[in-house]
């Protein structure tokens, strides 16, 4: 009589997440085997057994696939190994696995038929726990941050999704948080990714420590295991108050969770919730997790006042804007706007837009703006409305899209790279990068002000620029021949330190981030595109977008350059 064939179970989140309690606990129930990260350097699995996959087992300490997260096996020894001993363990059914360095996953999911135990957590709360416990220097993450780099670029997929934004000095040069946070969205998006085709159980990890017992009824129907009390005892041990807080698999009481807000200082959680919706994750706006036993009384809601955009003539504006240029003095007749694009500025560029019927979002994307709560202009219904006291403060959250469109709408076009290194910058970018930093009363940067300030609150550089280097950065345009196409930013921003020049931002088209703005240039003060050409010339941007998905790809990113460039010309 054959047994019924049980698939293979994998259970996966990013660290600190509580997979090593799920793991242990249900381990019993696999008489198959359960290995505990066997895609690492591990053999810590139940009942001291040794890891089957245990990579020492095979070969030398050097992998080529262990140092890349097994990308290229073909080419390894160790790998095919390691791939072959894997996906046949995987197949006989009835066995476990949990992995949390799983950038390579994708390639055993397509394999294997899985039951799949996604387990999530709010970022912050993980990134809190390894602040509070000091996880970053006890497990080496500066290390395994590199690794991560490494490992995305030398995988074509994931370079190409990823490898603009997680460069090697990145890894080594960012706050921990920031490159935890990095470390999640990637996470979260290739677990998404990964397991859609794959039937999968979703828990949280509020759900595993609060209702442990319920939980894990669940699961063990989900994996179609009977329930029994040597489960019921494991959970007991694992939650136990007096177990020590650091043992493997350990949960404790909801009592000792960590709570973000309790850990991470206000700027740390703006810059984590701003790299997350970066990555399309949108985080709650919620101050503590697990509120039914932690939460402080919360403080009344202060409505925040708007000050709503009224009618628009756009030739007011562009004579606004040209009056306030400056006029670089190159033979071509540079003219550079004086200060940074201001939220009020903007906020009439977006009111101008739907008084002529425009949309400003395309199948749920934002085609100029993310309007986002830490944003100051409101896009609600048909009001376009900027937060009272940030009428003159430079406008963020714009994308390339935005930036592109706002300044050819006012008779201009995007700064090159060239062009805002030696003349928007002018002394400032050499200063800067001969010394590596710039004096504060200068300029705003590292958060110093902990926000943007007026666009005219320090005194102009010698060309008469306000804001050249700080308050916020700049998208620019084709920076040069090689990277013609590749979407770039330039500047500095009140929320980062001086480390930023000029520097490639692979965000899709419709997203933008704190800190991120614009300043236009003119060419010369000529007529300006008309407004049925502009809107025309637009419509076929939009229908560029929409053609195919909303995912950049090198084709749509040239068409898209040719068409703003083609669209600026007509300025001229």
């Amino acid at each position: 009589m054959s047994l019924e064939f049980k698939p293979s179970v994998l259970i996966v989140a990013p660290k600190r997440s509580g997979t090593n309690f799920v793991h242990d606990v249900i381990a019993p129930a696999f008489p198959g085997g359960a290995v505990n990260e066997p895609l690492g350097l591990h053999n810590d699995t139940p009942g001291g057994r040794n890891n089957p996959l245990n990579p020492w087992n095979f070969s030398s300490a050097e992998h080529v696939s262990e140092k890349y997260g097994h990308i290229d096996l073909k080419d390894d020894s160790y790998g095919a190994l390691l791939a072959r001993n894997f996906l046949g363990w995987l197949r006989q059914g009835g066995t476990l696995i949990k992995e949390t360095d799983f950038l390579s996953l994708g390639w055993l999911l397509a394999s294997v038929p899985l039951k799949i135990i996604r387990i999530k957590r709010d970022p912050r709360e993980s990134i809190a726990s390894f602040k509070k416990h000091d996880l970053y220097q006890k497990w080496g993450f500066q290390e395994k941050m590199i690794q991560l780099a490494e490992t995305i670029r030398n995988n074509p997929i994931l370079d190409t999704k990823y490898g603009g934004c997680l460069r090697i000095k990145d890894m080594t040069t960012k706050p921990s948080h920031q490159k935890l946070a990095f470390y999640y969205s990637i996470a979260l998006s290739e677990i998404t990714r990964n397991t859609k085709d794959q039937e999968t159980f979703d828990a949280t990890y509020e759900e595993i420590a609060n209702e442990s017992i319920p939980t894990f009824h669940k699961i063990m129907k989900f994996i179609n295991s009977p329930w029994n009390e040597q489960i019921a005892k494991a959970i007991i041990d694992r939650t136990s108050s007096t177990r020590d807080a650091g043992a493997h698999g350990t949960f404790r009481s909801k009592y000792d969770l960590t709570i973000f807000s309790k850990v991470l200082t206000t700027n740390e959680e703006a810059d984590i919730r701003s790299i997350c919706f970066d990555f399309g994750i949108i985080l709650p706006i919620v101050k503590t997790i697990f509120s039914t036993t932690l939460a402080k009384k919360e403080k009344p809601k202060i409505e925040t006042e708007l000050i709503p955009v009224q009618y628009v003539d756009r030739q007011e504006e562009i004579q606004s804007i040209r009056h306030e240029s400056v006029q670089a003095g190159l033979p071509e007749s540079l003219y550079i706007a004086k200060t940074l694009t201001t939220n009020i500025q903007y906020a009439r560029f977006l009111k101008w837009l739907r008084e002529q019927n425009f949309p400003l979002s395309i199948r749920g994307k934002p085609l100029f703006y993310n309007d986002r709560p830490q944003a100051k202009i409101r896009t609600e219904g048909d009001s376009i409305a900027v937060e009272r006291g940030y009428s003159d403060h430079p406008v963020n959250f714009i994308n390339w899209i935005g930036a592109a469109a706002y300044s050819v709408w006012v008779g201009g076009r995007l700064p090159s790279a060239k062009e805002w290194e030696n003349t928007i910058c002018h002394n400032e970018f050499k200063e800067f990068k001969m010394h590596g930093k710039l004096e504060s009363d200068r300029v705003n940067i590292g958060q110093i002000y902990s926000g943007t300030t007026p666009v005219t609150f320090f005194s102009p550089n010698e060309i008469g620029i306000h804001d050249a280097l700080g308050n916020a950065s700049i998208w620019i345009n084709n920076p040069d021949d090689e990277n013609k196409y590749e979407k770039q930013r330039a500047g500095l921003e009140w929320n980062h330190t001086s480390e930023r020049g000029i520097s490639p931002s692979p965000r899709p088209y419709w997203l933008g981030t704190s800190g991120l703005g614009v300043r236009p240039v003119f060419s010369s003060l000529v007529e300006p595109v008309s407004d049925e050409l502009y809107l025309f010339k637009m419509q076929e941007i939009v229908q560029l977008l929409t053609s195919e998905t909303l995912q950049d790809s090198s084709l749509k990113n040239k068409e898209l350059f040719s068409k703003f460039d083609d669209l600026s010309g007509h300025n001229k």
